[in-house]
């Protein structure tokens, strides 16, 4: 591996959250060989959810089409499902619910005692609809729109990133005393980059981790 480092060059980001997003959006761009964690750039599929006429949460995989905000993006349909079934089991959600049996009754799971019968509705969706509003709070972000404030490159400025209509926008540095009153008015100042799982899933973790983080609602 080291016989194949051509140059080594870095980037002052000032903050861990914008490093792990810039480490982020390079994998993607550059595709490294030892690294395929982060490396699809894009992202085909989306994980969606709506209620039923009954009153269910319900989970389906679509195709992205940019119109909507999905919960989780994927690389291809099997790798959505394969999230999706891994999702249902650890919050012991209905298949056939979350798109993914065609049984005309019960799902595979109820007759296994996994599933706790609402694909039949012997239980009730207030009960499911809790566990199914905890797998959705879990890839969502809790606000569709707003700043992060971190430590800048220096003590003049700050770093901040951009969620706009719940979709990661960017990041980038702004002046410490700069005031401003809307998300349009910084949006030219930062990095766009794509919205993608990898970018949410950083974002929610520094902001679980990292209680010294500024956010600022709009």
């Amino acid at each position: 591996m080291k016989t194949e480092i051509a140059c080594v060059d870095f980037v002052l980001t000032g903050s861990e959250l914008l490093a792990l997003l810039k480490e982020s959006a390079e994998i993607k761009k550059e595709k490294p060989l030892y690294n395929k964690a982060q490396r699809k750039g894009r992202y085909h599929f989306g994980l969606y959810s709506f209620k039923d006429r009954k009153g269910y949460v319900r989970f389906n995989i679509a195709k992205n089409d940019g119109r909507t905000t999905p919960l989780a993006s994927f690389d291809s349909l099997k790798e959505a499902k394969e999230y999706l079934f891994g999702r249902v089991e650890e919050y012991r959600l209905c298949q056939k619910l979350s798109g993914l049996s065609d049984s005309t009754g019960s799902c595979f799971q109820y007759q296994v005692k996994i599933c706790n019968g609402a694909c039949i509705e012997e239980e009730s969706a207030i009960v499911y609809n809790k566990r199914a509003q905890l797998l959705i709070n879990f890839l969502s972000f809790s606000d569709d729109n707003f700043i992060i404030i971190d430590k800048g490159r220096d003590i003049e400025e700050n770093a901040i990133v951009v969620v706009q209509d719940g979709r990661y926008l960017g990041y980038g540095w702004i002046e410490k005393d700069r005031g401003f009153s809307s998300l349009d008015e910084i949006i030219s100042d930062i990095n766009l980059n794509n919205d993608n799982q990898d970018a949410r899933m950083i974002i929610k973790r520094q902001l679980s981790k990292n209680k010294k983080l500024k956010i600022i609602k709009f």
